[in-house]
């Protein structure tokens, strides 16, 4: 199977091009014979919709000699060029998400990707945070990234994918990172406190991230600008850091926050 990431939900397309989807946001209006780029893990496509039954979509994958020919865009859905350049050697490892107790909407997400141990710590920032891979909403589990909002703008949690830089993250110690995460789950806006068995649950996915390199907090500056126009993560707070393992040759993204 061929996985196909377009901003409505995960699309999965057989080896033969064809596969089908179901559209999750109204917003987004998608007619037969509609052209869209998509993005998947280390690659994108074209993909055509074929056929379109209320919520149902069946796209097919199409060449690029092919979409070179129309429209590349669907009216309403996603941008035709992807905005910043790919990083080659930038690829997902694992994806580990720890959900806090039920009724909370809390979570702890990681990913964990490839680096290049050729560049400073600085430079492999700068590549993840300009990686399609980083364009991620959280409002639902990780997807190879590539996510937009709904003007086809890339975006990272509640803020624009764009205005995140590598500047903006600082290096903190593990233990200063593990109390922020750990006084987070017991935030004043949750009754009652988290349970021993997720506070015991993020602690283990916190001590095999965090304990394994530097660690780096990602600090945004205050204003709106900085904002989506679709935030729908943050409530009790949005709690980003970076680890860059040398040893393991690894970096990992650690997100704590809410949908």
């Amino acid at each position: 199977m061929i996985e196909i990431d377009i901003p409505m939900d995960l699309m999965t397309v057989k080896a033969d091009g064809v596969g089908q989807g179901c559209m999750t946001r109204s917003r987004y209006s998608i007619h037969e014979g509609a052209l869209l780029v998509a993005g998947r893990p280390g690659a994108w496509s074209w993909v055509r919709a074929k056929a379109v039954d209320g919520r149902h979509v069946t796209f097919s994958l199409v060449s690029e000699a092919e979409a070179a020919k129309g429209t590349r865009v669907a009216t309403d859905v996603i941008r035709a060029e992807w905005p910043w350049p790919r990083v080659k050697w930038l690829r997902v490892e694992e994806h580990t998400l720890v959900q806090a107790d039920q009724g909370t909407f809390m979570w702890v997400d990681h990913v964990q990707f490839t680096l290049d141990s050729t560049l400073d710590d600085g430079a492999l920032l700068s590549a993840l945070v300009s990686s399609s891979l980083y364009a991620h909403g959280y409002a639902w589990p990780y997807a190879h990234g590539a996510e937009v909002d709904f003007d086809g703008r890339p975006v990272h949690g509640p803020w624009l994918a764009e205005t995140l830089t590598a500047e903006m993250f600082t290096t903190v110690a593990a233990g200063d990172a593990r109390r922020t995460v750990d006084t987070w789950l017991d935030d004043e806006m949750i009754e009652p406190p988290q349970s021993v068995r997720t506070h015991a649950r993020v602690a283990r996915l916190l001590a095999r991230t965090l304990d394994s390199g530097t660690v780096y907090r990602l600090d945004v500056p205050e204003g709106e600008e900085h904002r989506s126009n679709w935030v729908s993560v943050g409530a009790t707070g949005f709690h980003e850091f970076v680890v860059i393992d040398r040893e393991q040759e690894a970096m990992h993204l650690v997100v704590a926050s809410d949908d």
